[in-house]
């Protein structure tokens, strides 16, 4: 049996903030666009821990990795944070090292890699359990449907793939998007899983190579989409070893993997993209001083233009939502509210 490792969630997380993709020639040019950004309002978290959660609505949802267990929320002007405590029954293990969560109307789905499935809508809570199939996090698109991120063996590797759960009274993997067979499998694979909830869509942006995909909500591929840069195959390399103490061979990364883009989220009819790689007519500077946002039309997939997203009190951009014409950012434990030029 051959156990594969990799550095984590939260490594890969880290490892996008911090990696240091400033190569002098990338062989790609961007089309720079000012999107004259205008600080509306900032509110400072309690620590640096927080993310936003896809859930809508009248507020800013928001997971907390130092809080596994709940969700938060704050207004759009940003002048109060809450908790949206969830309570877990005792069939779930909330003692599980990561819980996922999100949430859609007034219902909370929560999972763990038990496959404990916690679907909770006011004072009404059921636990069920999906063991044949492994999945981390997850986006909610419906109140009784979910599209996962999921893994399972291939030969002598692990692989990725992008599946529909259906959850009422029983779990149903309803479709299976199998994602392509590389090498290093579900490594290379490793991506950032998004709803767009406006439109119904579905996209996966991997982080090591440059390409995300559009699909329906049955998982119909939509597209493949070459994103700006000139990466067409991950840079990872990989090495066995044996686990004498659980009998296994392992599957480990010899290096951190080099990220090509960050994280993406869409509005209307628009894609962005944080890139992590330098144009050639960008700057030292201006790369250094900024976070490279590229935006794609969410019909096609085809380039439009960029941004500069400046660092705010010396900080880069760990994560960001697009809101029509505002933009929010979350830099360390500081959340920005920005006014935009709408691309």
């Amino acid at each position: 049996m051959i156990l594969v490792i990799g550095f984590g969630f939260l490594a890969v997380y880290l490892l996008m903030l911090n990696a240091n993709s400033g190569e002098k020639n990338n062989a790609f040019v961007r089309k720079i666009k000012d999107p004259k950004l205008k600080v509306l309002h900032m509110f400072e978290f309690p620590d640096k821990t927080f993310e936003f959660s896809p859930g809508s609505g009248s507020k800013i949802k928001l997971n907390r990795y130092a809080d596994k267990l709940n969700l938060y929320e704050i207004d759009y002007g940003l002048t109060k944070l809450d908790t949206i405590v969830i309570r877990y029954p005792i069939l779930f293990n909330s003692k599980a090292v990561n819980i996922y969560k999100d949430i859609f109307q007034s219902t909370v789905l929560c999972t763990n890699l038990y496959g404990d499935i916690l679907k909770s809508s006011g004072t009404q809570s059921e636990v069920l359990k999906l063991t044949s199939f492994t999945f981390d996090r997850f986006k909610a698109i419906s109140p009784h449907t979910i599209i996962a991120r999921g893994r399972y063996p291939h030969g002598k590797n692990d692989n990725r793939s992008i599946t529909k759960i259906s959850i009422t009274d029983s779990v149903k993997l309803e479709k299976e998007y199998v994602l392509p067979n590389l090498a290093n499998g579900i490594f290379a694979n490793e991506g950032h899983l998004y709803y767009d909830r406006e439109n119904a869509r579905v996209f996966y942006m991997y982080y090591y190579r440059g390409e995300f995909l559009s699909l329906d909500t049955n998982l119909n591929l939509l597209y493949k989409s070459k994103t700006i840069d000139t990466v067409l195959t991950a840079d990872i390399t990989t090495k066995v070893k044996t686990d004498v103490k659980e009998n296994k061979r392992v599957i480990m990364q010899t290096k951190p993997p080099k990220v090509v883009n960050a994280f993406i989220t869409a509005d209307k009819n628009q894609i962005y993209i944080r890139s992590r790689l330098k144009a050639d007519n960008d700057t030292e500077l201006k790369f250094a001083d900024n976070s490279v946002i590229d935006t794609y039309d969410s019909t096609t997939g085809k380039y439009r233009n960029s941004f500069y997203l400046p660092r705010y009190r010396g900080i880069k951009v760990s994560d960001f939502q697009v809101k029509g014409d505002t933009l929010l950012a979350i830099y360390g434990k500081y959340l920005v509210k920005y006014s935009m030029d709408e691309h």
